[in-house]
Formats: C-alpha cells, structure tokens, sequence
C-alpha cells in the first residue's frame, strides 16, 4: 500500500486501523511502536557492524529481518500471539500507556505544575 504523505497526511489514522507494519529502518517503525501491534522490520544493514547507532533487535518491538529467508520466517510469525511477550518489553521503551488518556494525564500534570508554581487565589483550586 501506497502511505505516501500526499495520499495520507496524517499517518496516525493509518496506524490505528492497520493490524500490523512491514517496514524498513525509518521513523515508521517507532511512531508505530506506540500502537502495540505486530511489526517486521526489513532492511539489510541491520548486521552490518557501525551501521547503526543501536542494536534493532534489542531496541525495536518488531521482528526484524536481515535478509529474504528471515523476513518470510518473520512474516509467517507476524501475528503470532507467542511472540507477544519480547514485543511488549520493547515497545515499553517508547510508550508507558496504551490508552486513550493521553490527553488527561498532560493536562493534570500542566494544572499540577501551574498550580504548584504560585499561590492559588480563594476558589481557584476547586476549578481545577
């Protein structure tokens, strides 16, 4: 499928009714880890020594393939709720939550902040 940013300008939409993600060594892969859901990753020169910064396989919640035989092995297993353990450990480096209270918790924490940083005014703190 075509997620070219002209056809799709919003990635996210696609992220939350997409079942999983093949892809190669892009942003993609950790905007897609915030999702949960089962991901391969593809691209030769994840053994290449000095290529990368991290190791892929320790870093990214995806199976991640090197080459064509991995990448079928890795496609077959893909939904496979047994490797649903190694990509839950992963995917916790990126994102704490997977909710839909995002939004609550930024907004507690700037009116806990707001309210820590002066002295509230008679009534002001109820409002909150």
């Amino acid at each position: 499928m075509n997620l070219a940013r002209t056809r799709f300008p919003s990635l996210e939409v696609v992220d939350r009714v997409a079942a999983g993600l093949v892809t190669d060594l892009s942003a993609r892969a950790v905007e897609f880890a915030a999702t949960g859901k089962p991901m391969v990753v593809f691209d030769e020169r994840i053994n290449r020594p000095g290529d990368l910064l991290h190791d892929v396989h320790e870093v990214l919640p995806a199976a991640v393939a090197h080459d064509f035989e991995t990448f079928a092995a890795a496609l077959e297993r893909m939904f496979d709720p047994a490797s649903d353990e190694p990509r839950e450990f992963r995917r916790r480096l990126f994102v704490e939550h997977l909710d839909v209270h995002s939004a609550r918790r930024l907004v507690n924490r700037v009116r806990g902040s707001y309210l820590r940083s002066r002295p509230a005014s008679p009534g002001e703190a109820d409002r909150w």
